[in-house]
């Protein structure tokens, strides 16, 4: 970058201002280039962007305020801002009303002065602020421009990084196989072009999405082979993620004891590096695997640490995640108050950061909170806010997770219809996402509910079909959930033989898998 960085010119009266923003250009790069060495120097290259921020910003403004066009030395310095706080601006500006504005001017700039490598890079910078803003659409749509000013100009890393990111945002939408598609793509690219490095980090978004597609031995086999070539190449901080993978796909699996194992190396080697970002990661997923292994205090203690190197490193987002994960440990020990109380904090902290996918997760996780304590007019009010802004930024995820507390909170009331309805819409996104096992979860609640109404023949219809899913995913505890559904429907229907046909198999898959409960009701 600093090869870019304009010569001094003598023009009046812009000459001044020229030369200001020229040098602390340079300071920017300076701490930009402490800060990528991790460790001590990332906390010295914060320190010293922090103590010229007034300048830099004010040469920036300056040079953002200039008639567009109106000199190539000013379009090439605004390139060099943008280029010079890749990472620390994204720590230490907002994303809606000053990254993205800067990105914007700087983009129009490389246009304007044919820097096409720099065009490439800051369309999947916009890309990324917009992913962090949870507006994955317009992800797509910038990672894409990218992709193809890479592909016209044969910048085969850029073309890379291109399909890594527009991975991330399909991902995002929900859209795993479109995702998983862009990151083959990736691992094609990286290995051709003999990147070592970029065919780690291809391996591991595989890994990643592999778990969003619920194939955890594939995510782990992807994941093995990352971290293989990150230590091959000696590259910790990859390394660190590789294992931080590893444990997430070991939780996927149930396993919360490897997944705690792994998950502890990734921790060990962010501390090695300094690396506090990656730190305050692997504090919150260790607090995760806490939880499921329903140790709370100690979820606590983790989600506490990352919460204070969040706010230590002033990253907002995550800061407001570490307290939506203290508030879901708070609502596992029935600790009501203090679980709204930082689901609240959550939501307030979205709201400024203008984080909408953040702000529906804290909507969700009220509404849920809400429903377990009795509160079904408020769980309704949250769910039906967090479900309009999964719909408007396509999150068929969060859609779901808005449905399903919509058809709970609904049959609470006694809307049996409304239940209904949301439930078939929950319905339709499993299947989207293919969740299979969702998908049985939610034929088996449709199913009960049409029986309560006494509906009982639409009622075996989805018994049925759940049983169907249930057998073909493996899910041997729900087979018998659904068995013993179909038993108690014909037995309300009076068709005794029916009802005796699948009691006999609810009793014999419990003695196979050796599950009392399997002999009742779930």
């Amino acid at each position: 970058m600093a090869d870019h960085l304009v010569s001094a010119v003598h023009l009046s009266p812009q000459g001044a201002h020229l030369r200001h923003a020229r040098y602390y250009a340079q300071v920017a790069v300076a701490a930009e280039g402490l800060y990528l060495q991790g460790g001590d120097q990332a906390a010295l290259g914060l320190q010293r962007f922090d103590q010229e921020q007034g300048e830099i910003d004010r040469a920036w403004n300056w040079l953002r305020m200039q008639p567009a066009g109106s000199s190539p030395h000013i379009d090439n310095l605004l390139v060099d801002y943008a280029n010079a706080t890749i990472n620390i601006g994204d720590l230490r500006y907002r994303k809606s009303n000053e990254r993205i504005p800067q990105l914007e001017a700087a983009l129009a700039a490389a246009r304007r002065v044919g820097r096409n490598a720099a065009e490439g890079g800051l369309l999947g910078g916009l890309g990324n602020a917009y992913a962090a803003l949870g507006d994955a659409r317009s992800a797509v749509t910038y990672h894409e421009q990218h992709l193809a000013v890479a592909r016209a100009i044969g910048d085969r890393h850029g073309e890379g990084s291109a399909l890594g990111n527009l991975g991330l945002a399909y991902a995002a939408l929900g859209n795993a196989q479109q995702a998983r598609a862009c990151y083959e793509q990736q691992l094609v690219v990286a290995r051709e072009i003999g990147n070592r490095k970029g065919e780690g980090s291809a391996l591991g978004n595989l890994g990643l999405i592999n778990l969003d597609l619920r194939d955890s031995q594939r995510a782990i086999s992807y994941s093995e082979q990352a971290l293989t070539v990150m230590r091959e190449l000696g590259d910790r901080r990859g390394e660190g993620s590789a294992l931080g993978n590893l444990g997430l796909a070991y939780a996927a699996l149930n396993d919360p004891q490897k997944a705690i194992f792994y998950m502890e190396q990734t921790l060990t080697v962010m501390r090695e590096l300094g690396d506090r970002r990656g730190e305050g990661n692997a504090l919150g997923n260790l607090g995760n695997a806490y939880e499921d292994l329903q140790n709370f205090s100690q979820a606590i203690t983790y989600h506490r640490q990352a919460l204070e190197i969040s706010r230590e490193i002033g990253d907002r987002r995550a800061e407001g995640q570490d307290l939506g994960s203290l508030g879901v440990a708070y609502a596992a020990l029935s600790d009501i108050p203090r679980a709204l109380s930082y689901f609240e904090l959550w939501l307030e902290i979205t709201r400024e950061i203008a984080d909408r996918r953040g702000e529906e997760g804290a909507l969700n996780n009220l509404a849920r909170t809400f429903l377990e304590q009795g509160n079904f007019q408020q769980a309704i009010a949250h769910a039906e806010r967090a479900l309009e802004i999964a719909q408007g930024i396509n999150d068929r995820s969060g859609e779901g997770n808005a449905l399903s507390i919509l058809g709970v909170a609904h049959g609470a009331v006694g809307d049996a219809q409304r239940t209904i309805t949301y439930h078939e819409q929950l319905l339709e996104v499993t299947r989207e996402l293919s969740d299979r096992a969702g998908e049985a979860t939610v034929l088996g609640t449709l199913g009960r509910v049409y029986a309560a109404i006494g509906d009982s023949r639409q009622a075996i219809l989805y018994f049925e079909r759940q049983l169907e899913i249930t057998r073909e995913i493996g899910d041997r505890r729900g087979e018998g959930r659904a068995l013993h559904s179909l038993s108690s429907v014909y037995q309300a229907l009076g068709e005794e033989q029916q009802a005796f046909t699948y009691r006999e198999q609810v009793l014999a898959l419990a003695r196979e898998i050796g599950d009392k409960r399997s002999d009742g009701p779930q």
